[in-house]
This record gives C-alpha cells, structure tokens and sequence, in this order.
C-alpha cells in the first residue's frame, strides 16, 4: 500500500446473529485486533480496514444496535494503539446507507475523510483506486488468491488465552506487592 499499513479484511456479513450474539462478534474482532497489534510495525503503520457487508441480513441488522454500532467505532477509534488509516465499505446492503446516514456526522471530520463506500457494479475500480489489485484477494478483482492470505482468528482458544493474560498480568502477579505497600507517613517514622 502506497501508505504502508496493512490491509485487514471484516467480513461483516458472516457472522450468524441467530446464534450470536454482537458482543460475541465484537469480542472476536477484539481478538483479531489485539493479535494484530501485538506487531509494533503494524501499530506505527497503521491498518486499512476493508469491511464486506456480504450476508448482512436481517438478524445483523438487529443486532447491531445504535449502542453496539457506537461502542465499536469508539472502541476501533480510541482504544487501540493502531492508526486507521481507511476503511473501504464493499457489498453494503441498502438499509446499511440508512444506518450509515445517521452515524456519519457524529464521526471526526479527520475520521469522515478516510471513509470510502463502494459500489457494487463498477466491477472494482473505485475499490482499486485506493487499493491496488495486488494486494487484494481475487473476491474484489485483486490477484492473491484466497489461500494466501492470513487468517487472524485461526487459533481462536489461543487468541482468547493470550488476550485474557493481558488484562490479568497486572492484576494477578502484583497483587500481593501492592497490598504490601503503605504509605509512609509522619505518624510511621516515629
């Protein structure tokens, strides 16, 4: 890419909202992401989001709440140590402008700029304006073939393991030096 971040694919639309729920969704995109970010190259570099809305149906479109939807996008936004470079919308169902309407202006103006939607029927040249060809599997006119490319939730039970350590790290190993400590006071030296 002519920016030098990665290129990290959603697939929005496969995900069955009939059996899970959308934190269950959210919390595996949290795990592909913090795996992604664990590389300090990609944290300086930055990721451009490629997001497929195929399969979006109805059961997405319910569970994907105006909380939920605001909750994700603050937490893409603020809490990971990535810079969002671009985010590429390809195969947007026609309820999704909708949606996409009403959440657009509560974006930063900086944010708002690096937004793309692309249509479906210019057999991917507006897509490959920002993205080239190269890179890109052969599912959006790109030439990498499916095999090729990294799968960033493989190793799901693994993923979830490192990503809990993270939070309990500091919590459990200090634990005790913490409830060792006290304050010295003017009372303490006499």
């Amino acid at each position: 890419m002519k920016n030098n971040s990665f290129l990290f694919i959603g697939l929005a639309g496969i995900v069955d909202h009939s059996k899970y729920s959308y934190m269950e969704r959210f919390y595996s995109e949290l795990l592909a992401m913090n795996k992604l970010v664990d590389n300090p190259i990609n944290q300086i570099y930055g990721a451009t989001l490629l997001i497929d809305y195929t399969g979006f149906n109805i059961h997405s479109i319910l569970a994907t709440t105006p909380g939920n939807a605001l909750l994700f996008v603050e937490t893409l936004l603020s809490m990971f140590p990535i810079r969002n470079k671009e985010c590429h919308i390809v195969n947007a169902p026609s309820i999704f402008t909708s949606f996409f309407k009403i959440f657009y202006p509560l974006l930063p103006k900086k944010i708002q700029n690096r937004i793309f939607v692309h249509p479906n029927n210019d057999n991917w040249k507006s897509l490959h304006a920002h993205i080239p060809a190269e890179i890109l599997p052969e599912e959006y006119g790109g030439e990498l073939r499916h095999e090729s490319l990294l799968r960033a939730l493989e190793n799901f039970e693994e993923l979830d393991e490192q990503f809990l350590e993270k939070f309990a790290y500091g919590h459990k190993n200090t634990q005790h030096r913490r409830k060792n400590l006290r304050v010295i006071t003017v009372e303490d030296k006499k």
